[in-house]
């Protein structure tokens, strides 16, 4: 298994990656191959199994989140990811399609694409969610302040709004209070901003996607 921040390094070094017009297309065998997967409820918790990874989500988690797709909630839910492979280039070609396409389309900069990625194989996973709108397909009016990172459909047809940000930074031995504090503030304000001044897309709901280190980080972010 290769840790959360590992991946996230890697992210440094994939500004080379090949435009998406230059890669050629993904064999109907292969997106059959990376849409793979399967759920094991087991210790009070629910598995799923995929080519890409493993993510485990405690049972009451995993309700709350089904329900989240149907309701007008707000939730808290906490998942553990385990990402499969020597490094990430090992990694992409076992992501979904749509997973594939956050990855290899342009966004509006900054070294998040990996976490974009991995966020949108985990919510297909867990949700069923399809990608609707990449991060620049998104419009918004007016154009300046903060944007979601992409769009996504549930079963049901609704479509929401996919922030994703990491809880720590390179170099720092753990995640600080004053560091917890300023994030979530940010993204949430950014996210009601965002929500509002989105005119290509009815962004009803929006999920803020928060990787995390370790489970201390996880709870530091849990107490705001």
């Amino acid at each position: 298994s290769m840790a959360i921040r590992r991946l996230a390094t890697a992210e440094k070094q994939d500004a080379t990656r090949e435009p998406a017009s230059a890669r050629e297309p993904a064999s109907a065998r292969e997106l059959a191959v990376t849409s793979a997967a399967a759920s094991l409820d087991a210790f009070g918790c629910t598995f799923i199994l995929a080519p890409a990874m493993s993510v485990r989500i405690s049972a009451e988690d995993a309700l709350l989140l089904s329900a989240f797709a149907v309701a007008d909630l707000s939730i808290l839910v906490e998942s553990e990811c385990q990402v499969r492979g020597g490094d990430w280039q090992a990694v992409v070609p076992k992501l979904g399609p749509d997973a594939r396409r956050v990855h290899a389309e342009e966004n509006a900069g900054g070294a998040s694409v990996i976490s974009e990625a991995l966020s949108m194989e985990v919510l297909c996973r867990l949700l069923g969610a399809r990608l609707v709108c990449t991060e620049l397909e998104l419009r918004y009016f007016p154009a300046a302040g903060p944007i979601t990172d992409y769009a996504i459909a549930l079963r049901g047809g609704d479509v929401l709004g996919v922030s994703v940000t990491r809880a720590f930074s390179f170099g720092e031995a753990a995640l600080s209070v004053p560091h917890a504090a300023a994030l979530l503030s940010k993204k949430l304000a950014g996210i009601l901003h965002s929500s509002r001044t989105c005119f290509n897309q009815n962004l009803s709901k929006q999920i803020l996607h928060v990787w995390c280190d370790g489970a201390a980080d996880v709870a530091l972010l849990r107490a705001f």
